[in-house]
């Protein structure tokens, strides 16, 4: 568990500095100026309308509902950079307390709906779970994880919505693989 929060912790710290670094680049080749845009924060190549709201968002907070039901936080590196995190519980009878965190790589406007553009993303991870099997057995579990997902950010607003499924592969107490998959929306800041 300790190993597991310090990788998490690095990776917090990484994105810090990374999105820093981005925001000095882009000042400094805009001469300096204050009102320097950045890309947006759901796709970086995109020009849809319906990405325009949320220029100058980085950082997007909510939920997610499904296998496991919690909180999730996502940040933009840079370009198709991403990174989610996510702390959630589990409503299946095991009661798994689960936190995951994920590099993603998103694409922009890779299909359309009804002629709306949607984005897809995937990526490499890692999830702990804590869980009790019979109420006086408790166990954990720290594995890989590869999700692949979908999503669509509301026009004229600064909300995404997304679904996601994730293969899990646990290396540690046991080897053992499972599946995550999720729906969700977040506010981007």
């Amino acid at each position: 568990m300790k190993i597991f929060l310090g990788m998490m912790l690095i990776c917090v710290c990484f994105n810090v500095e990374a999105n820093a670094n981005t925001r000095a680049k882009a000042n400094h080749k805009d001469g300096g100026s204050k009102g320097t845009s950045h890309r947006s924060p759901i796709t970086a190549s995109s020009r849809a309308n319906s990405l325009s709201e949320a220029n100058e968002k980085r950082m997007g907070v909510g939920v997610i509902l499904g296998g496991p039901t919690g909180f999730t936080f996502k940040n933009h590196l840079q370009g198709i950079q991403f990174f989610d995190f996510a702390l959630a519980y589990s409503l299946r009878s095991d009661e798994t307390f689960h936190i995951h965190g994920d590099f993603l790589w998103q694409f922009a406007d890779s299909f359309r709906v009804d002629q709306v553009p949607m984005f897809t993303y995937f990526g490499l991870g890692a999830r702990f779970k804590h869980y009790d099997r019979h109420k006086d057995n408790e166990s954990y579990g720290l594995g890989l994880r590869l999700p692949a997902g979908f999503g669509y950010v509301m026009p004229k607003t600064s909300i995404e919505l997304f679904a996601e499924v994730a293969l899990i592969v646990d290396m540690l107490e046991s080897t053992d693989m499972d599946f995550n998959f999720g729906v969700g929306g977040r506010l981007w800041f």
